[in-house]
């Protein structure tokens, strides 16, 4: 890191793994908010590398945002130049911080391997791949302790909702002893078009042009998104050490509309609820079919909304919503993980 002219100013330089929406909506958010980022926090963020499959981006230097937008094609996989490979890019860009933003695959690598490199190479890390922290998430944290590095993944669990940083700076001293949320939006939306006479192909479909559903939806439809946020949540909050592999969950892809108006008729509704618990027992989890009573507060969770309750010794019920969740709060959820880093405190 390095200062500029103006003494009050810190450059903080990034290297970006994965340039999809989530890349391309966090760069346009830097290049509008500059000035106040320096005016209100005193930094100035460069962009020193981006890798994706298909091209890359290699300026030692950094350029702003703005500057960066300004001679890439914003909206293709399309940037400056030819592949860089991860680790390569990593070792040679000289930034101070990753941004782990490539797709998530069952497993967690190769994003663990990637931010493992980037500890090494004497990087912070920012994610929102939520592979790693639910599959590696003790691992990494000793090689972070390990290389005086730190690592924020607010992104991987509700888009920009505050969850881990509302456990570690809100509820200071409480004990987390259980959670439960609405935690993927394309299961819930689909339940709710069944209940209103649509076919699940239809609810599908209208999830993934409202952009939260992806083309293939699988992970969503058969509980694997759900059990990573879980997993996440779990590992982070309550001390497990699990994978996604050991949270049992329920597909959406054999309900029935008549399950959901059944439901319905019985003033419940039914909804995917990602949750866990810790007991004298151990940690328990699970993402499961489950018909909540009217009066409960997940179900006011609707569209593309989120929703979590955290169950705390001290607090006692927390509950937070994301009205709606798109591709514009997880980038901010990459900002504000810089700013826990880097901004003025």
């Amino acid at each position: 890191m390095t200062r500029p002219t103006a003494p009050h100013i810190l450059d903080v330089k990034l290297c970006m793994l994965g340039f999809g929406s989530v890349g391309r909506t966090f760069l346009a958010m830097l290049r509008d908010t500059e000035e106040r980022l320096a005016r209100e926090h005193g930094l100035r963020f460069l962009i020193c590398g981006i890798s994706t499959r298909h091209s890359g981006f290699l300026d030692a230097t950094g350029m702003t945002a703005g500057d960066l937008l300004g001679i890439v094609h914003v909206g293709r996989d399309d940037l400056c130049g030819p592949a860089v490979p991860a680790e390569e890019l990593i070792e040679t860009c000289g930034a101070d911080a990753l941004i782990e933003a490539t797709v998530l695959t069952p497993g967690g690598q190769p994003a663990a391997e990637h931010i493992e490199a980037a500890f090494r190479h004497g990087m912070d890390v920012v994610t929102v791949n939520k592979g790693p922290v639910a599959w590696h998430f003790d691992h990494l944290r000793r090689k972070a302790e390990r290389n005086g590095r730190r690592w924020r993944f607010e992104g991987t669990v509700a888009d920009g909702m505050p969850v881990f940083d509302l456990v570690e700076n809100c509820l200071r001293s409480c004990r987390i002893h259980g959670f439960e949320g609405i935690l993927n939006a394309t299961t819930n939306f689909i339940l709710e078009a069944l209940g209103d006479g649509r076919s699940f192909d239809d609810a599908v479909a209208h999830a993934q042009r409202e952009g939260f559903a992806e083309a293939d939806p699988s992970h969503d439809i058969d509980g694997l998104d759900a059990a990573c946020k879980v997993a996440c949540l779990a590992n982070v909050v309550l001390g497990a050490a699990i994978t996604p592999d050991d949270v049992p969950r329920d597909s959406v892809r054999d309900v029935t509309p008549e399950q959901v108006t059944a439901a319905r008729a019985a003033g419940r509704r039914l909804c995917v609820v990602a949750g866990g618990r810790l007991d004298d027992d151990g940690v328990h989890t699970g993402v499961r079919l489950t018909e909540l009573p009217l009066d409960h507060p997940l179900t006011t969770i609707h569209g593309s909304a989120l929703g979590l309750i955290l169950h705390t010794d001290l607090m006692g019920d927390v509950f937070t919503a994301e009205l709606h969740g798109e591709v514009q709060q997880t980038a901010y959820a990459v900002l504000a993980d810089l700013l826990a880093l880097y901004g003025r405190h």
